[in-house]
């Protein structure tokens, strides 16, 4: 639960464990963004990106 607490942290998204949502293998997030427009989802992503690239 380490990844998406840093997510949290550095890139301000909140990812749901893919196991709250009868996702049997580990390792798996869902963003859910339904109650956002397009540009407000594709910042969240570009922000996971850039802080997953500072993990290297």
């Amino acid at each position: 639960m380490k990844l998406p607490a840093y997510l949290e942290k550095e890139a301000q998204v909140q990812l749901l464990p893919g196991q709250t949502l009868f996702c049997p293998a580990p390792g798996y997030f869902r963003l859910c963004f339904t109650a956002y427009g397009r540009d407000k989802v594709a910042q969240a992503v570009e922000r996971i990106g850039a802080a997953l690239n500072k993990l290297g």
